[in-house]
């Protein structure tokens, strides 16, 4: 019958795992600083795979629940990563344009190369910048990688659509990671604290109130589960519900 094992070091941290069918010599022989504890499947031994997992006493211990700061800085994490890739999805798209030959295709601009290696945009600036006596080419590749029949007056007109286009700069992308990290950072309530009309703090249970002018009192306990309207009156503020930490980040849209 097949022994499994985890692997553990001098913290009680699970580093590895040892399958008796396959690391008979590491069970033997331990490396120095690990020790083992037998389990008694393959699947209890496969769980720890997902990190966390320690021997407390000679007892395999799941990890502890994430706290709502650990799970609003995951999603904020995850929410910046999604509005960096929307940035980037946004400023790459191609531009749509019809030539004098009658042919509409989609071409890159920006920083999105042309099929060739050449950044698009600094290529059309520059054919441009050089004049139509320097235009022999003809002809201008479309995202396909076709090419497309192209007069001087149709470049001109293709950097003119790339000029309509309503392209973000980088600073909408900076307010909007910063709008889901402010969410992050909310500071908790502070007892016989002012407040101003639309402050925001988040409670022990990771939720967002909203303040209305006043001065807290010495304590308050909030719902673990407010409904969506619930109140919670604290010395002469008035705290309403916001949502979730964790949605309201996950909420910071592109």
């Amino acid at each position: 019958m097949t022994q499994y094992y985890v692997v553990y070091d001098s913290t009680g941290a699970v580093v590895t795992r040892y399958d008796g069918d396959i690391n008979a010599n590491l069970i033997a022989n331990p490396p120095a600083g690990l020790s083992l504890l037998e389990v008694s499947t393959q699947a209890e031994m496969l769980q720890t795979c997902s990190g966390g997992w320690t021997v407390v006493g000679g007892v395999l211990t799941p990890p502890s629940a994430p706290t709502s700061a650990q799970l609003a800085n995951q999603a904020a994490q995850a929410q910046v990563a999604t509005l960096q890739s929307a940035y980037q999805s946004a400023i790459s798209a191609p531009v749509t344009f019809k030539n004098s030959s009658g042919v509409t295709s989609t071409y890159a601009f920006g920083n999105t190369l042309t099929p060739g290696g050449s950044n698009a945009q600094a290529l059309l600036v520059q054919i441009l910048a050089a004049g139509s006596a320097a235009w022999t080419a003809g002809v201008w590749f479309d995202t396909n990688g076709d090419a497309q029949t192209m007069t001087f007056a149709d470049l001109q007109g293709l950097s003119a659509a790339i000029e309509a286009m309503e392209t973000p700069d980088d600073q909408h992308l900076m307010a909007k990671i910063a709008s889901a990290q402010a969410i992050r950072d909310l500071p908790s309530r502070g007892a016989s604290t002012t407040y101003a009309a639309g402050q925001q703090i988040v409670d022990s249970n990771g939720n967002v109130w909203t303040a209305t002018a006043g001065t807290t009192g010495a304590t308050c306990t909030f719902p673990a589960s407010p409904a969506a309207g619930a109140t919670k009156t604290d010395g002469t503020v008035t705290w309403a519900f916001a949502g979730s930490q964790v949605a309201l980040v996950e909420g910071v849209s592109w």
